[in-house]
């Protein structure tokens, strides 16, 4: 095997691996051959690693300086460039015709749900006070004066009922509340996490 088919088959065989790489590997079996004076049509010798076996200590010397600066990542598997600050601006830009407006109704949509179940919870506690003033009052004022059995025991049912609805509401609107306060703090947990 001469000089040149051996750099071309070790060329062959680190083609998995980045251009440069490739190229520094190449170029260090180059001086090999130029300082042992081995010509292009030159006969490789014989203690000379083949290139079967010359690309796989290489592969292995790659692997193990990217483990020891901490890439943790295989020798063929490129990294994909990062998306540069300008490019990021130019398609932020180009999507805040559709963003913008797709953002305010998701916004608006949101807030018109908040407003919803806020003013859906204050109606039934005021429905709750409500029967319970008006059941309370008919107990209080008309029930002692006409006293039914079956009555008074709707208008207790009433008050029950009353009663129910309130206390319903609060437990909802504290488990809400508590429900956001933890999701709040596991969002300020998770970026601690991430500043340290």
């Amino acid at each position: 095997m001469t000089r040149k088919e051996y750099l071309e088959a070790l060329n062959r065989r680190l083609a998995r691996i980045g251009s440069e790489e490739r190229g520094d590997a190449v170029a260090y079996y180059e001086e090999i051959f130029e300082d042992r004076g081995i010509g292009e049509k030159d006969t490789v010798p014989k203690d000379m690693p083949d290139p079967r076996q010359a690309s796989f200590e290489i592969l292995r010397d790659l692997q193990l300086d990217r483990l020891e600066e901490g890439e943790g990542e295989e020798i063929g598997k490129t990294k994909k460039p990062r998306a540069s600050l300008a490019i990021t601006v130019v398609l932020a830009i180009l999507a805040l015709p559709v963003g913008l407006p797709l953002a305010i109704t998701i916004l608006l949509v949101s807030f018109g749900l908040f407003v919803g179940f806020l003013s859906l919870f204050f109606s039934v506690a005021s429905s709750g006070v409500g029967v319970i003033i008006g059941a309370g009052k008919e107990l209080i004022q008309v029930l002692p004066k006409d006293f039914s059995l079956p009555r008074a025991l709707y208008l207790i049912g009433l008050v029950s009922l009353g009663v129910f609805a309130i206390l319903l509401v609060i437990l909802i609107f504290r488990s809400i509340v508590r429900g956001i306060r933890q999701l709040l703090l596991r969002q300020r947990n998770k970026r601690g996490a991430y500043h340290e």
